[in-house]
C-alpha cells in the first residue's frame, strides 16, 4: 500500500498567504491588491492589517510598482502625461509618481519620435491635416505639446 503524502498547511494567514503569492507574480500598488482579496472573499478587517504589515517589511512597495508599471508602459511607446495618470489611478502618491519620472532614464522626445515613425513612417507630416493626426496621436500616448512641436519641426 502506497503512503501518502501529508498535507502541508502554512503557518501564514490565508489573506498574506494569497497577497505574497499575488506578489509573487508581479509588483501590485496597495489599492490594486486590496481589491483583488476583496473580489477574493476576504474581508476587510483581514487585508488592511495584513497589507499594512507587508508594507512595513518592506514586501509590499507603491515605488516598485510605479518603476515596473513606468518601464512597462515605455516599452509600449507611452509618454509621461499617460503614465502619471495612469499611476494616479493605481492610486499612488504624487510625490512617488514624480520621484520614478525623475528617476527614469527615458529620451522622451525620442521615443516619441520613434512611436510616431513606427506609426506613420519615417517622413514628416507636409499638410495640416497630417500634423494634426499625427499630433493628436501623440498626445493621446502622453507626450506633451512641446515634446510633439520639437518632433514635428526636426528632420
Amino acid at each position: 500500500m502506497a503512503k501518502s503524502k501529508p498535507k502541508l498547511e502554512s503557518d501564514l494567514p490565508p489573506v498574506r498567504e494569497k497577497a505574497l503569492e499575488l506578489l509573487a507574480r508581479r509588483e501590485h500598488s496597495f489599492v490594486d491588491l486590496e481589491n483583488k482579496l476583496r473580489l477574493r472573499g476576504y474581508s476587510q478587517e483581514e487585508i488592511r492589517p495584513g497589507l499594512e504589515q507587508l508594507r512595513s517589511e518592506g514586501l509590499l512597495s507603491e515605488a516598485r510598482f510605479a518603476e515596473m508599471y513606468l518601464r512597462s508602459r515605455v516599452s509600449k511607446g507611452y509618454g509621461p502625461t499617460y503614465i502619471r495618470a495612469a499611476l494616479r489611478e493605481h492610486a499612488i502618491a504624487e510625490e512617488t509618481i514624480s520621484d520614478a519620472l525623475s528617476c527614469a532614464e527615458v529620451d522622451w522626445q525620442q521615443l516619441a519620435n520613434s512611436v510616431r515613425v513606427k506609426k506613420f513612417g519615417e517622413s514628416l507630416p507636409v499638410t495640416y491635416k497630417d500634423r494634426a493626426r499625427q499630433a493628436g496621436f501623440l498626445g493621446r500616448r502622453g507626450f506633451g505639446t512641446d515634446i510633439v512641436k520639437q518632433i514635428m519641426r526636426d528632420e
